[in-house]
């Protein structure tokens, strides 16, 4: 296992369907990982063309749980829609709770309506 200072905890999820928005991609997350797992939810939104860019970022509590998040949602396609994308994870450039709000407080524009910006956490609350 990977130091403290090393752990990957955010993935980049792919292929996200361009109609979702941070809550739909928790639910999903939460489905299948369980509840209270994740402080950081990003969907990066583009208001000229209504929907998002087709990725997102989730950062998870613990390394174990990014973990399981890759094998529960890798590869498996997006609920409810009819299409064959699949779920494509990586881990994100930037990671860590406090690194993915100093970063999004540049990328989110301050105007963005609630359900555009990012869903954050501090110790479950």
């Amino acid at each position: 296992m990977a130091s403290a200072a090393a752990a990957m905890t955010t993935l980049m999820f792919k292929n996200v369907p361009r109609q979702y928005v941070a809550r739909k991609l928790l639910a999903q997350v939460e489905m299948c990982v369980g509840a209270g797992c994740v402080d950081f939810v990003y969907v990066p939104w583009n208001a000229a063309e209504g929907g998002n860019q087709g990725f997102a970022f989730v950062n998870f509590m613990t390394q174990d749980a990014a973990e399981r998040g890759i094998v529960s949602l890798a590869k498996a396609t997006w609920p409810g829609l009819r299409t064959n994308r699949k779920i494509k994870i990586a881990p994100a450039f930037v990671q860590g709770l406090g690194a993915n709000l100093v970063h999004c407080a540049h990328k989110v524009p301050a105007d963005a309506e609630e359900k555009h910006q990012p869903l954050v956490w501090h110790e479950g609350e």
